[in-house]
């Protein structure tokens, strides 16, 4: 079998894979939608939204494109309430979809499948959910910002290329205008990623430091893969107060069976040394985490022994398990269930977490 061969065989089997992913997750949503809404009827509740109603840590997202969603993994657009480069902010949360997802809301209905796994969908009495429904305040606390919908992986259950978004990547004109709209509220956390690479970006420097001229004392976040964590770059790093390196394995063959593209090794590299460069400065920021999603072939004992202990050597701050509930047949039991795992760490949320340093900072 010649190499173009085999790489055509593994291009076919990773799209039905993608689309494998994609249609049971649907399928599964779709049931779970209908269970909560008749639930809600039998009971006489109805629903409403932490985000619309200005409650959410997570939310709104400001995509690439200068869209607006209400959530924080709006993959497919079903989400979007409108757009920055037509309406502020203010205007798009008391627009017509919004208000349309709040009326939908208080009915007992769900308007997007999205809302079944949101953690910012509440469930309350009819009469409550009613009253939610004229609230529309726009949520302060947390902003996801995205400066580019870009990536170069193609992880299993990762749904970016089907986003319908009309541009890649946010111009530095366009961040500046982003900023001066956020300016008008009173944020205190920017996501700075979304469901792209951040680091992808050759302008990034210029754009944490956008950020840090207009909101000077906000605290902010991002993810990265790790591989394009250059010298160049790391200053930029340095200028968050948290960053997650996603890593779902100890080595390469375990992390790229979900994560496909990743070069592991270059990753691990760029980790070390970012480790390394902001203790020999003795900077403070940003606080380092690697994340590692859980699936079915990458919770073992010994995998999860050899990350805890590949992350001491680092000199990482902290490393956070997360149990991931898609593709379905990735899903780990293990992580609720095993003796080990119980013994390693309590669960927040869907997370286990180990600091490797004496700090009071939370993520």
């Amino acid at each position: 079998m010649t190499p173009n061969h085999s790489s055509r065989i593994k291009e076919r089997l990773r799209y039905k894979a993608n689309t494998l992913s994609r249609i049971s997750r649907v399928i599964l949503l779709s049931i779970a939608s209908r269970v909560k809404e008749i639930t809600a009827m039998a009971s006489g509740y109805g629903f409403y939204c932490k985000s619309l109603a200005g409650e959410s840590r997570f939310s709104p997202a400001v995509n690439a494109d200068l869209s607006v969603s209400c959530n924080c993994a709006d993959s497919d657009g079903s989400g979007v309430l409108g757009n920055l480069s037509e309406s502020g902010l203010q205007e798009i949360w008391k627009g017509p979809i919004a208000n349309k997802f709040r009326h939908k809301l208080a009915s007992g209905k769900i308007p997007i499948l999205r809302c079944v796994t949101c953690q910012d969908l509440a469930i309350t009495p009819k009469s409550q959910a009613s009253l939610m429904e004229h609230v529309d305040k726009v949520p302060a606390s947390t902003v996801l910002l995205e400066n580019t919908a870009a990536c170069t992986l193609n992880c299993i259950a990762c749904r970016r290329t089907s986003r319908p978004l009309k541009k890649m990547h946010m111009s530095l004109s366009e961040m500046e205008f982003v900023l001066i709209e956020l300016s008008k509220l009173e944020v205190k956390t920017i996501e700075f990623f979304n469901l792209g690479e951040p680091f992808l970006s050759r302008h990034i420097l210029d754009e944490v430091n956008l950020v840090r001229q207009y909101l000077p004392e906000v605290e902010l976040h991002t993810s990265t893969i790790g591989m394009f964590l250059s010298q160049e770059k790391i200053e930029a790093a340095f200028k968050f107060n948290l960053m997650f390196f996603s890593l779902d394995g100890p080595d390469g063959k375990t992390a790229t069976r979900y994560q496909i593209g990743l070069n592991f090794d270059q990753a691990i590299t760029n980790l070390r040394q970012l480790v390394v460069e902001r203790d020999r400065l003795g900077h403070k920021m940003p606080y380092i985490v690697w994340r590692y999603v859980i699936f079915n072939w990458n919770d073992r004992q010994e995998q999860i022994e050899r990350a805890i202990e590949m992350a001491k050597h680092i000199g990482v701050d902290a490393i956070e398990f997360r149990w991931a509930m898609s593709p379905p047949w990735g899903i780990s039991f293990r992580f609720y269930v095993s003796k080990f795992w119980k013994e390693l760490a309590p669960i927040q949320g869907h997370s286990r977490n180990l600091r490797f340093k004496t700090t009071t900072y939370r993520w």
